[in-house]
């Protein structure tokens, strides 16, 4: 079968543009063990004493996938096998070819293994499901040959993973090619078939599962995320905030909340909430994954830097911190001189799943906001979903922590409206009066001179602070 038109760009890439790296994030039924088979066949045939290697997570899984199958012993026509293979060596999955070259089949899961080889060709397949460490180990290895690595599979569920990890990290690279191809890119699949697979996903509430499985598109969480109901319209401009917060000032309450870490991520969240109609607005962030940089010290200057910007006076401000974190509060204590005090949570007494629910109330009626200047935050909150247990593991939620700390120093427990609060766009709009200008106004019935002043008005006026 002649290779489609998404399969031939990226063997162009490979063979003849040069490229080191090869990134396809594909959908499934795109030909990807075709495409992989055939690249590794070709480079073992036309670089004598090749050391090649097809990886998949799992070494059980090599074998279902290709060997014992055959698809990769009979790849070559019957005709010309013989005449270019030496061996086939079952036990260890491995050909061997007259000109010295070999393919070895084996899983990401033997890491330990392949510290230290040097191969001249290595294909990833299914890499979402590798470990980690397994590229880690092997990436130096590709030096002393500078081997090719073809990197193949349909994308996980989180961003919290090593296959965007070095997809994104190929997007500048000159030695690199990454390609999007969903199943469609395969002329040979049925259209008719993909239509209905695609309503029928749609109808069990699977459309992440089409969009991620069947369009290689980058889906957040899905029928596993915790906050399916979060969006673009959660987001905020940073300076629109603050001019509606100064705008109203005696509304909001400044909430700094953190969940310090002195060996792992460090997360602090600058928070508004409305006292009267309960809106939040999350403003900005500090996220310091450096341990080196999450010690009290470190730390106290970034988020002094943040708390300038938004309110200068510190009196304005509450302060919060996780309640294991006693080190961060005392340490904060002597920084300041006695100045800021972190007041613990007492998260033994709270419910994180009540905790979780306000978070989805907030935002599911329009009460909860972020500024752009917040990436970890979304970050975090994408990429928070259920595992395969049905449970929330405890790793990347900083700052949701801090979310629902904040709520809970701010005695915020449930919406009382299913309302949207306020119309932003009136907020915003310019007054009639100001207090001055009430002053000013009867000022002028009663004294002629201070028409003068006309002129200096605004400037004076910028002088009083009601």
């Amino acid at each position: 079968m002649e290779p489609h038109e998404g399969q031939v760009a990226v063997g162009k890439a490979l063979f003849y543009d040069g490229k080191k790296y090869i990134f396809c994030n594909c959908g499934r039924k795109y030909g990807k063990s075709e495409i992989l088979i055939y690249s590794i066949m070709r480079w073992a045939l036309t670089h004598p004493n090749a050391a090649c290697y097809y990886i998949a997570p799992f070494q059980k899984q090599a074998k279902e996938l290709i060997w014992a199958n055959q698809r990769l012993q009979n790849f070559l026509h019957e005709s010309i096998r013989s005449k270019y293979i030496e061996s086939i060596n079952n036990t260890e999955m491995r050909i061997t070819f007259k000109n010295g070259s070999f393919i070895k089949l084996d899983g990401a899961d033997n890491y330990e293994a392949y510290r230290g080889i040097n191969p001249h060709f290595i294909a990833y397949d299914e890499f979402k499901d590798h470990h980690p460490q397994f590229h880690v180990g092997m990436e130096p290895n590709l030096a002393p040959n500078d081997a090719p690595c073809f990197i193949i599979g349909t994308p996980p569920e989180t961003d919290d993973n090593h296959f965007w990890k070095i997809a994104d990290s190929l997007s500048d690279d000159p030695d690199g090619a990454y390609f999007n191809l969903p199943s469609s890119s395969n002329p040979h699949i049925s259209r008719d078939w993909l239509e209905k697979t695609r309503i029928r996903l749609e109808k069990r509430g699977e459309l992440d599962v089409w969009q991620r499985e069947y369009l290689a598109m980058r889906v957040y969480g899905g029928r596993k995320s915790i906050f399916p109901m979060y969006g673009d319209k959660h987001v905020i401009d940073y300076q629109r905030a603050l001019n509606i917060i100064r705008r109203n000032r005696r509304k909001w309450k400044l909430y700094c909340t953190a969940d310090p870490a002195s060996a792992s991520t460090f997360g602090v969240l600058f928070t508004a909430i409305n006292i009267y109609d309960r809106r939040v607005i999350h403003l900005d962030e500090v996220y310091e994954t450096e341990t080196r940089e999450t010690s009290s010290r470190k730390i106290w200057p970034k988020i002094l830097e943040k708390l300038k910007e938004i309110q200068p006076d510190l009196s304005e401000w509450e302060f919060g911190r996780d309640e294991a974190a006693t080190w961060f509060g005392n340490e904060i204590l002597d920084i300041t001189e006695g100045d800021v005090y972190f007041i613990p949570t007492q998260k033994s007494k709270m419910s994180k799943d009540d905790g979780l629910s306000l978070i989805k109330d907030q935002m599911l009626y329009g009460y909860w906001r972020r500024t752009e200047r917040c990436v970890k935050l979304d970050w975090e909150i994408k990429n928070y979903i259920k595992n395969d247990k049905d449970k929330i593991e405890k790793k990347n939620d900083h700052l949701i922590d801090c979310t629902r700390y904040t709520n809970f120093f701010d005695n915020y427990t449930h919406i009382e409206s299913e309302e949207p609060p306020v119309d932003e766009e009136e907020e915003l709009k310019p007054r009639g009066y100001t207090v001055y200008e009430d002053a000013y106004s009867d000022l002028k019935k009663s004294d002629w001179t201070v028409n003068a002043l006309d002129e200096n008005y605004y400037d004076m006026e910028d002088d009083y602070d009601f």
